[in-house]
């Protein structure tokens, strides 16, 4: 099983933007999560977590 960073790396190479790549990987750990916990859980800043996840 990939660590999370190198499940970044490969999201990124299939096109995601590194936000876009932490933000699903964040997601695909929990089942329902507010911004603020994607935020917590990904590094991403919050107010980037709405466009990472659109």
């Amino acid at each position: 099983m990939p660590t999370e960073s190198q499940a970044v790396r490969l999201l990124d190479d299939l096109g995601l933007t590194e936000y876009e790549a932490r933000c699903f990987v964040a997601l695909s750990r929990v089942q329902t999560a507010s911004a603020s916990e994607i935020h917590t859980l990904s590094d991403v800043p919050r107010s980037r977590v709405y466009d990472s996840v659109e």
